[in-house]
């Protein structure tokens, strides 16, 4: 960790309140405009973080996000969260902040994949598992309060995880081949005492 006050690192500075600023004038591996100015903790950790993410080319991160080609790729297209009474159409530069914004606004728990796919593409029982959910935030807004079965289902509903693909549940609960039974072995024991 370098001292604080400004002074000057390889990759950066470390400002007067201790943080480490990146000075880097690329992004992804590609030269960029300008220095990163990426304003991070000052530990060695969160710098080598910073610079595997934003400056070496190719990274798990370019590849799940937008940034890398300034366009903004994951669209959320589900029914609004809560105290919405309309569609949410918010627009996120990487599955990351998309997967951030489902689990806050949605209440989304299930594996990222789903997130990526359209409205269009979900299955009816998916797609069923928003509707249900919007309703009940719907009843909530406009009534103002809910009644005692409601409230169950509420709690019902925020402990369910979104359903996996039918193909992929069928496959995973599709019942195994019966094995043949296995002749049971004499122990050592058992064969030494016959002899």
């Amino acid at each position: 960790m370098a001292r604080p006050g400004g002074k000057t690192l390889a990759h950066g500075v470390v400002t007067v309140d201790g943080k480490y600023q990146c000075r880097l004038h690329d992004l992804f591996g590609e030269p960029a405009q300008g220095p990163c100015n990426k304003v991070i903790s000052n530990t060695p950790r969160n710098i080598s973080s910073h610079m595997s993410k934003f400056h070496k080319k190719g990274s798990g991160y370019q590849k799940a996000s937008g940034k890398a080609n300034n366009q903004q790729t994951f669209v959320c297209d589900r029914p609004g969260g809560p105290g919405q009474t309309a569609w949410c159409n918010q627009t996120f530069t990487s599955l990351h902040s998309l997967r951030s914004h489902a689990s806050s606004a949605h209440q989304y728990k299930g594996a990222s994949r789903h997130l990526a796919k359209a409205w269009a593409d979900l299955q009816p029982n998916q797609q069923g598992w928003y509707l249900e959910r919007f309703a009940l935030e719907t009843k909530r807004k406009t009534e103002g309060t809910l009644d005692e079965d409601d409230e169950a289902l509420s709690v019902q509903y925020a402990a369910e995880k979104f359903p996996e693909d039918e193909e992929a549940s069928q496959a995973s609960q599709a019942p195994q081949a019966p094995q043949a039974p296995q002749a049971p072995q004499e122990s050592q024991e058992s064969q030494e005492s016959q002899e």
